[in-house]
């Protein structure tokens, strides 16, 4: 019968009309739910398309989110809640995320889903190991799972070579964001200084057909720090420029990706607007863009306006406080003696204060001695992450410093 409904679908309206009228009611209400069930039926498979193109094909989360909470209020199936709850991690809004995967774990998943939902957890609460072990099951149970590579390559640790095995699995095995692959693959590269190979796979993501725009930025990166030299980026802008001209609506990420790129060949002017725009179309994390428009005017040595954007990054957003403190501080023309003399005031302080006077080092160009600075405020607090990614940031520098080190 319903296969017979399918059928009578594709007739003329007109025609349709003529073969109700001859049947009683009973058959009509009949026809009618089962009209309905398919139209219900096709609207889940359209919401499953259309949630896996906004956000694998073009990078637009929220309306994947859309897509997905149309299709949960339908069927409320665990891989639904399992898709929803990658791109709450993606937008980084977690305890949605979170609520996400309890959901998904309640409405009876099959092994491979269950296994996926727990390593997507655990990624998120950084407990890699059980992260591994979860989706090491899942692969075992369904070896085409490009998803469980991809949280595999997470859970490695510092075992990059093995992530990037990882990550060559998933895209073998077509997962749906090929470009996102190879981003983290260029990533994982670049930690191993493997330049060369981090430019083919950042070279390579950039001709897929799937829009993930940090890519883009990335490729720009590892050109410079291989050559020091500033690179053309016109095709990269013109890319973007395309993508924003052409859609309805304007994703403040691809904005933002197109700020950082003109911000790393300064034109901080052109930056500018461009993070103005991120935060007007929308963007995860605003207090990121706002200091980022701050660096753009202090670049400029414009102080006041600087000072204003670090403010407003404080007022919306207490991420990457400390951070923004110090660039407010810095600004302000504080030196790193101002930061040195309290730490023997305020001992509890005293990481924080020596990444601060490091910051103001860096900034004036010596960055072995930040780097002995930042040691003395990690051996203050060995498990103080700030200082610790911060010290990262200046090995990861294109300085001869230690691209391997730790």
């Amino acid at each position: 019968l319903f296969q017979r409904m399918k059928d009578m679908l594709s007739l003329p309206t007109e025609v349709v009309s003529q073969i109700l009228s001859y049947l009683s009611d009973e058959d009509n209400y009949l026809i009618a739910g089962n009209v309905c069930r398919l139209w219900k039926d096709l609207l889940v498979d359209y919401l499953e398309i259309e949630g896996e193109y906004l956000s694998s094909h073009i990078s637009n989360y929220p309306g994947a989110i859309k897509s997905w909470t149309k299709a949960i209020g339908l069927q409320s199936k665990p891989h639904y809640f399992l898709r929803r709850a990658r791109l709450y991690w993606g937008e980084h809004d977690f305890s949605k995320a979170f609520a996400d995967i309890k959901r998904g774990m309640a409405s009876q998943p099959d092994p491979v889903e269950r296994c996926l939902l727990k390593s997507l957890k655990y990624v998120m609460q950084y407990n890699y190991a059980k992260a591994f072990k979860e989706s090491s099951k899942a692969i075992a149970l369904d070896p085409s799972t490009s998803f469980g590579y991809y949280m595999r390559s997470f859970a490695q640790d510092e075992n990059f070579h093995l992530a990037i095995q990882d990550l060559d699995l998933a895209l073998a095995n077509n997962c749906t964001n090929r470009t996102l692959m190879y981003y983290n693959k260029s990533y994982y590269w670049g930690l191993l200084g493997e330049w060369g190979k981090a430019l083919q796979d950042a070279t390579i993501g950039c001709t897929t057909t799937y829009l993930y725009p940090n890519i883009y930025s990335r490729k720009i990166f590892v050109i410079k720090v291989m050559t020091g030299k500033i690179p053309n980026t016109i095709e990269e802008e013109k890319t973007l420029t395309n993508y924003i001209e052409q859609r309805r609506e304007h994703f403040g990420h691809v904005y933002y990706v197109r700020a950082t790129i003109r911000q790393s060949c300064d034109r901080y002017e052109e930056a500018i607007e461009d993070y103005k725009a991120t935060l007007k179309h929308g963007y995860h994390t605003p207090a990121r863009a706002l200091t980022d428009i701050g660096d753009c005017y202090r670049k400029l040595e414009n102080q006041v306006e600087a000072l204003k954007w670090y403010s407003e990054a404080l007022s919306v957003s207490s991420d990457y406080m400390a951070a923004i403190e110090g660039k407010l501080v810095a600004t302000s023309n504080a030196t790193k003696f101002d930061y040195l003399k309290y730490v023997h005031v305020n001992p509890g302080k005293a990481s924080f204060l020596f990444r601060m006077s490091a910051a103001i080092t860096a900034d004036e160009g010596k960055l072995g001695g930040a780097l002995a600075l930042l040691n003395e405020g990690i051996e203050k607090n060995p498990y103080e992450p700030d200082t610790i990614s911060t010290r990262a940031d200046i090995y990861a520098a294109p300085t001869g410093l230690g691209y391997s080190n730790r």
